[in-house]
């Protein structure tokens, strides 16, 4: 499927995220300059040591997976119920291709997190947002929609660079007056922990990963009923 999830507000940056990803990203994006500066297979090794050794009983969603390089290694962690979705829809042909051949069952749509995301209600066990908060201009409106997929006692797992404040702010002025693929502001893990308080999140905590990046969890405490990992519509 190659159509654009609809979004009630496009703002500049998920215009320019779109246009980004869409296009000129699809080719290169593995290959970014700011992958290995940042180091971005360690937030990964980070990711699945926090979601532990149940990962093959549990559905985890990717938001924002683009090429599918994060559910790539879960698939190889033993990973079997994997979803993925992003803006482009172009970048997701890159993950389907990339994730043709893992035995886990793997799922990806075009969807908006700001908007609606394309699962039910308490659908999921972890949802991920791996180098991606920093391109949501609306992110309490995603946090909201993250937590409606999630089941109780689910996870949301949020990876982010991380930078002295002085350097933050002025990387935000700047994308604030030039807006780069997409990036609208980058927080540190105080600020992403009170978005996720707001969206009652709740059992809160970060921790740094190496130099560069920050790792927050967050739980939810939301009523359901009870399901087997497998139940649902897929």
């Amino acid at each position: 499927m190659n159509l654009e999830p609809e979004s009630r507000h496009y703002d500049r940056y998920k215009v320019r995220s779109l246009k980004a990803y869409n296009s000129k990203m699809v080719k290169r994006y593995d290959s970014l300059f700011c992958h290995g500066l940042l180091k971005t297979n360690a937030w990964d090794e980070e990711i699945l040591a926090e979601i532990g050794p149940e990962i093959s009983s549990l559905r985890v969603l990717d938001i924002g997976c683009a090429t599918g390089r994060l559910l790539s290694h879960l698939a190889k962690a033993g990973a079997k119920h994997l979803y993925g979705t992003d803006l482009a829809p172009n970048i997701l042909k890159v993950a389907r291709r990339k994730l043709s051949g893992s035995e886990a069952k793997v799922e990806l749509k075009p969807g908006d997190a700001e908007d609606t995301l394309p699962w039910p209600d308490d659908f999921f066990d972890v949802a991920i947002l791996s180098g991606v908060l920093c391109h949501l201009y609306r992110p309490q409106d995603a946090l909201e929609e993250i937590r409606r997929v999630l089941v109780h006692g689910g996870r949301l797992i949020v990876a982010e660079p991380r930078c002295p404040a002085i350097i933050r702010h002025v990387i935000n002025a700047g994308l604030f007056c030039f807006p780069h693929n997409g990036e609208c502001r980058y927080r540190s893990a105080k600020l992403v922990a009170v978005l996720l308080r707001s969206s009652s999140f709740v059992d809160i905590r970060s921790k740094k990963v190496g130099r560069l990046c920050f790792m927050t969890v967050a739980g939810t405490n939301k009523s359901r009923k009870e399901r087997s990992p497998t139940s649902g519509s897929s």
